[in-house]
């Protein structure tokens, strides 16, 4: 290829990425004008290729297409023809084609094996988790390809956009929240400002916050996203964020704001002539009008859409959808409840997809308890087939506060303090936590908090307990479903800790073990500010918690004497003599702390200051424990008097 083309294709790309998409444009337009006047096949196909690649991003499908097939007639076997492919196949997709584009990707991946062009092969896998297999709701084929796209970037040292991309989405939807944020944490390392990438990590950074209820944080996101998305005009971007301030604006209560959002994204999806985004803001549009007290039209129009949903292959929306059905239909009392509840139920086992529920558990959840003990043999066999697979979805972390306050936040929603104070649930879950794997047998746990009490009244009051730390973590579980945070099975209570859950004291004293042991006076002093006072302050005078609250104030009092004699020998008397007076407030008689005050204060040229601290001392260890000061505090007060 002519090296003038080389460099117009290159220079278009750049401007593509940044969003400057007119200057793009007429970079792959000279570049293609060159090539014609010049007769470089190889340079015609580039210059298509990439021109068809902007028209992709742009939404203009049919001439996206048609650029892209003359780059194949143009050059057969080329690195721009496997770009070629993929961009059919992307367009495929885009025009509700899922087989065409999987068979489209497919070639591109072959071709660009045969070529030995890694890069190409990485991204035709990417295409098919983004564009096929995630669209179908065939997940695990969309992590796996994803994954495999991924380790050949990683070989070749191409920085990989597309695996985080899909990854965050993925595993936000089944819920896995931690693995979805590491994976748009990989992403802001490599995505640019401004860019269409960027808007799209901001959009679902507010997916995220919604989920969670963070309606303070989506509204930031949302604002980001919308400002690029006006700037790039991608039709994707727009589609997918106006769903998500619709949903933002719903879940506020501001239905009028909401159906407005929805509507308008309803439009630009239909201008986009893409399948699943219009199955995407209908959906929303529906849920809307349902939320706004209609649910006969939502009924109508979500039956619309799961007919789209099946002309587009779109699997997993279908299941969502007739999920979604079956509880606007228990909601009217309607005689076709049962049978789309079996099919909801049918779809959503068969896909792999019982994180609906989870998703959805305000209406999952009346919805099963209402037919776990219907007539119907088929039906109570339906729902109870959701029971297993419900109970391996992951649930939300908790975040855990014991130094100083109980305090427990799941996700980023705080547990009322109130509720815990029922039938001694807070007790109960505090004891868990500091249990070796959060986990004891009852008798034990009965004996440590219901000391001496008859065994009959000890198990009810066990039962009780750990019925209101079910309640409390699942409120809205059916009665009959198994709790994912709590189990008592062959005598052995367990607290499950979801992954991403966090316990002050435990990072506390994890972190103050690596601070000593690496002498990190920084990290120690981030440890000191996170220890406002003891553990579980409630607790103070139970049995139970005084080990461990004793073991955490001594290691407090260590890192305290470690940063008093780390300033001291830095030359910062004053912040010694700030950690110093933090450990004598505790313990009058430490004399680590009174030797190194002493020190400090003789720094400052303070001789009465340093002998008051000894003198105070040697009253306190006479009248608590009839002791005299230690010999080496004891040198250093009579050589300051002489």
């Amino acid at each position: 290829m002519d090296s003038r083309i080389a460099k117009l294709v290159c220079k278009s790309q750049a401007h593509e990425n940044g969003g400057k998409i007119s200057d793009a444009i007429q970079a792959a337009k000279l570049a293609l004008e060159i090539a014609q006047e010049i007769g470089d096949p190889e340079g015609q196909c580039a210059a298509l290729a990439q021109s068809a690649y902007i028209h992709m991003r742009l939404g203009h499908y049919p001439q996206a297409e048609a650029n892209a097939t003359a780059a194949i007639e143009t050059a057969s076997r080329t690195t721009y023809t496997a770009l070629a492919l993929r961009i059919l196949g992307n367009c495929a997709s885009y025009t509700n084609h899922l087989d065409q584009a999987e068979a489209l990707l497919h070639r591109a991946v072959d071709l660009s094996r045969q070529l030995g062009d890694e890069s190409g092969r990485a991204m035709g896998l990417h295409g098919l988790a983004a564009v096929v297999y995630s669209l179908r709701g065939q997940f695990n084929l969309a992590l796996s390809a994803s994954s495999e796209s991924s380790l050949i970037n990683q070989k070749i040292g191409v920085d990989d956009w597309g695996s985080p991309l899909i990854r965050a989405e993925i595993y936000r939807m089944i819920g896995d929240r931690q693995q979805s944020r590491k994976a748009l944490d990989e992403l802001s390392r490599i995505v640019e400002p401004d860019s269409v990438l960027m808007g799209t990590y901001c959009c679902y950074q507010a997916r995220l916050a919604l989920d969670e209820d963070n309606l303070e944080a989506a509204e930031r996101w949302l604002q980001k996203s919308r400002t690029i998305s006006e700037a790039v005009g991608n039709p994707i971007l727009a589609v997918w964020l106006r769903v998500e301030l619709s949903r933002w604006a719903r879940l506020q209560g501001d239905v009028p704001s909401a159906l407005a959002w929805a509507e308008d994204g309803v439009s630009h999806s239909k201008r986009s002539g893409f399948g699943y985004l219009e199955v995407l803001a209908r959906v929303e549009q529906a849920r809307t009008i349902w939320a706004g007290g209609d649910p006969a039209s939502a009924q109508v129009l979500l039956k619309e859409v799961l007919t789209r949903a099946k002309e587009c292959d779109l699997r997993y929306e279908q299941a969502r959808i007739t999920f979604y059905l079956t509880a606007l239909a228990q909601q009217q009392e309607q005689e076709n409840t049962t049978m789309l509840l079996t099919e909801a139920v049918n779809r959503i086992v068969q896909g792999g997809w019982a994180f609906l529920l989870e998703r959805e558990r305000s209406l999952a959840f009346p919805l099963i308890t209402a037919h776990l003990k219907s007539d119907n043999p088929q039906v109570q066999s339906a729902t109870k087939a959701l029971m297993e697979p419900f109970a391996r979805v992951t649930p939300l972390p908790l975040h855990i506060h014991g130094l100083g306050r109980f305090q427990v936040h799941q996700g980023r929603r705080p547990i009322p303090d109130r509720r815990w104070q029922r039938r001694k649930a807070g007790e109960l879950f505090r004891f868990l936590l500091l249990q070796p794997a959060y986990a004891i047998h009852r008798d034990e746990l009965i004996e440590a908090l219901w000391p001496g009490q008859p065994t009959k009244s000890g198990l009810t009051a066990f039962h009780q307990a750990t019925s209101a730390v079910r309640r409390i973590l699942e409120p809205d579980l059916p009665s009959k479903f198994p709790s994912r945070y709590l189990t008592v099975e062959d005598e052995q209570v367990t607290l499950h800790l979801p992954p991403g859950t966090t316990i002050d004291y435990e990072h506390f004293e994890r972190q103050v073990h690596q601070g000593l042991a690496q002498q990190d006076s920084d990290l120690l002093v981030e440890m000191v500010s996170l220890y406002t006072d003891d553990l579980f302050p409630g607790d103070r005078y139970a049995d139970w918690s005084a080990a461990r609250r004793e073991r955490l104030a001594q290691l407090y009092l260590r890192v305290l004497t470690a940063l008093a004699q780390h300033f001291l020998e830095s030359g910062q008397p004053y912040h010694c003599l700030d950690y110093c007076d933090q450990i004598l407030a505790r313990e009058e008689w430490n004399e680590d702390a009174v030797l190194a005050a002493m020190k400090a204060r003789l720094n400052l040229k303070d001789r009465p200051g340093a002998l008051a601290l000894y003198d105070h001392l040697k009253e306190t260890l006479h009248e608590e424990l009839g002791l005299a000061p230690r010999a080496d505090l004891k040198a250093l007060a009579e050589s300051l008097l002489r």
